[in-house]
């Protein structure tokens, strides 16, 4: 189901189901979807329906939106292949709850990415440097040549985003990633896609 996510729990009474929607159709279509199993028309309830405001539960369709994306017209003809392949296995690791790996994916992405920026731009191999490092370098070469800034104030900070989800999961430290984590590194990639591939 497009724009939509839906998570499941096994209760020892019930399954019960939480979808997050971005549009009221979807949600109308998995209640549709699922009264019509045999199984579940008698013992179907919906337990709370209704608007939500909180960052957790608007960004929770995010990812599915993203899938959506990815398989789309746009993404085919605008975004090289090599990029949908990094968001796409993002994405799927997400799904998997695998948070490190879709942190480290995205963030390999964003890098290779910012290469790319940098030898088109300068005209010379890029350095091999992780992505902090090599969005600093592509700004003092920026500024050298002349121009103000390389990014916008947006995309660097979604960069910064990207790289503090990497650095936080390429290192140990005192608490678990979750899923916030790696959110924000699959939509900081994905911005900056849109951004350098002119899509926003």
């Amino acid at each position: 189901m497009r724009h939509a996510s839906i998570t499941s729990l096994a209760h020892r009474d019930a399954y019960v189901f939480e979808v997050t929607s971005v549009k009221k159709q979807s949600l109308d279509r998995f209640l549709s979807f699922i009264s019509g199993v045999p199984e579940t028309k008698a013992g179907l309830r919906v337990v709370n329906r209704g608007l939500q405001y909180s960052s957790r539960a608007v960004l929770e369709p995010y990812v599915a939106g993203v899938s959506a994306w990815i398989n789309g017209r746009t993404a085919a003809e605008r975004i090289p292949s090599y990029l949908l392949e990094y968001l796409e296995a993002g994405v799927r690791y997400y799904h998997a709850r695998e948070w490190r790996t879709s942190i480290v994916l995205s963030a390999i992405a964003l890098e290779t990415l910012l290469a790319e920026m940098y030898e088109h731009e300068f005209r010379q191999l890029a350095p091999d440097e992780p992505l902090g490092a090599l969005k600093d370098e592509i700004m003092i070469l920026s500024k050298k040549r002349g121009k103000p800034t390389a990014f916008p104030s947006d995309i660097l900070e979604w960069i910064k985003k990207t790289n503090e989800a990497r650095i936080a999961s390429v290192h140990r430290a005192s608490r678990e990633l979750s899923g916030r984590e790696a959110l924000e590194a699959v939509r900081g990639l994905l911005r900056v896609i849109s951004w350098y591939h002119g899509l926003c």
